[in-house]
């Protein structure tokens, strides 16, 4: 029953992303606000158009590196994803009532 295996792995794949899915705004959130931020964050440590601190630059590059990860993009590609997940187990359901 290899059809039956394939389809049960696509509804496993499929709630797999849908539980990281979930995960995804609560991430975005956080690096939205970290963005907002830096330049409260810029002004209060460097008043006078110092150089900022190094630790500030690895402060907005996670903050921009997470918003890729998780922002609206990758959202939607994770929906994208799933529906195309549930469709190939739907069409393996109807090819497995077809030849049952």
């Amino acid at each position: 029953m290899a059809l039956r295996r394939q389809q049960r792995a696509c509804l496993l794949r499929a709630d797999r992303v849908a539980y990281e899915l979930e995960l995804l705004p609560e991430r975005a959130a956080w690096a939205r606000r970290r963005l907002a931020a830096l330049p409260t964050l810029t002004a209060a440590l460097c008043p006078h158009g110092e150089p900022p601190p190094p630790w500030l630059n690895g402060f907005a590059n996670a903050a921009r590196d997470e918003l890729v990860r998780s922002g609206s993009t990758a959202q939607a590609r994770l929906h994208a994803r799933r529906a195309a997940l549930l469709a190939e187990a739907a069409a393996l359901e109807q090819l497995l009532a077809g030849t049952m």
